[in-house]
């Protein structure tokens, strides 16, 4: 089973003040206010990344859903992986455009699966 562990060496903390930020604390580097870092797959910064993080997340299940060749493997594939992750990533703001862009992939991918068995 595997757990999250923490690496001190690629630990960053975000600072909430906006005035200015100090180069480190307690011996952990504090990311610039213009630094942008990837953090579990996401982009973390002090500025909007919903567009961005929305665009990666929707790469990976259109790469995913590429893979499924069978209706079986294709159910396993939205159940195991594509659900999953898009409730992940919903816990951020959905922009109405990835809204379309989710409804497009799933209509697109019943379409190229419609006749599989």
């Amino acid at each position: 089973m595997s757990r999250l562990r923490v690496q001190n060496q690629k630990s960053v903390l975000i600072g909430l003040n906006t005035s200015g930020t100090p180069w480190k604390w307690n011996g952990f580097p504090v990311l610039d206010l213009e630094t942008t870092t990837r953090q579990l797959g996401y982009w973390v910064v002090n500025r909007d990344t919903i567009k961005d993080n929305w665009d990666i997340r929707i790469g990976k299940i259109q790469r995913r859903l590429k893979v499924a060749t069978t209706m079986s493997n294709s159910d396993n594939t939205v159940q195991r992986v594509v659900l999953p992750s898009i409730l992940y990533t919903g816990n951020i703001f959905t922009p109405k455009e990835v809204l379309a862009k989710l409804k497009n992939l799933h209509n697109q991918f019943d379409e190229d699966n419609k006749y599989k068995t």
